[in-house]
């Protein structure tokens, strides 16, 4: 699992079923917590850094419930949670051992990843000879949006309004993870521009896109 360094505790939730598939209570499991990468050893708990184990007993549905916590999370840190001591199916073990399962906790720096011009509305036609606002936002890769993200604004070259000579001054989101950039159809006449917004700090992002359809008459 992807943890964003915004995040300092994490309740990781082990669900045991018994053979027929309903939740079993009272049942004994053995955890163990290992820490790597980048983290401060004052800062985690559990503060296994080793193969100790921690067992703990289901509750009535069947769940235990593991606080992770990293006070002063950075981009690297990763904590491997080792789960035992319930029965399995030969073949079917989330780990390299029958009958454990393995899960792996890594904070990530959150980065630009979704752009998306949220308006106007897909399929828009304007009119010929206007100027057009579209506003666009910008999310991480867990799906929140972000401010003070440069995005760089620029028209495809079958647009109807390119011209290699001009550029545009890249766009800053604000508060609410967006910004607008406004483009004024110069050649008023019938025709298209597809307006992309390309990520300025991860150009790995795929770029936004919206088409401008100009007609004569709405």
């Amino acid at each position: 699992y992807k943890i964003p360094t915004t995040t300092k505790s994490v309740k990781l939730r082990i669900n045991i079923d018994d053979t027929a598939g309903a939740n079993l209570p009272d049942a004994s499991i053995t955890t163990s917590v290992v820490w790597s990468g980048n983290y401060s050893t004052a800062a985690v708990s559990p503060a296994q850094t080793s193969t100790t184990s921690t067992v703990s007993t289901t509750d009535a549905s069947g769940n235990v419930d593991l606080t992770i916590t990293n006070d002063a999370p950075v981009a690297g840190g990763v904590a491997t949670v080792t789960i035992r001591g319930y029965g399995y199916t030969a073949g079917k073990s989330r780990s390299g051992s029958a009958g454990s399962t393995v899960v792996t906790l890594t904070w990530e720096a959150p980065k630009a990843t979704t752009i998306t011009v949220i308006d106007p509305v897909a399929s828009v036609k304007v009119k010929t000879g206007t100027t057009n606002v579209l506003t666009v936002s910008v999310k991480d890769q867990f799906g929140n949006l972000m401010s003070g993200e440069q995005l760089q604004p620029s028209l495809d070259a079958d647009s109807s309004n390119y011209a290699s000579t001009t550029t545009y001054a890249a766009i800053t989101t604000g508060s609410a993870g967006t910004a607008t950039f406004s483009l004024t159809d110069a050649t008023a006449a019938a025709g298209s521009d597809v307006v992309s917004f390309a990520s300025i700090s991860n150009s790995a992002a795929t770029a936004g896109t919206f088409t401008l359809t100009y007609v004569t008459t709405l």
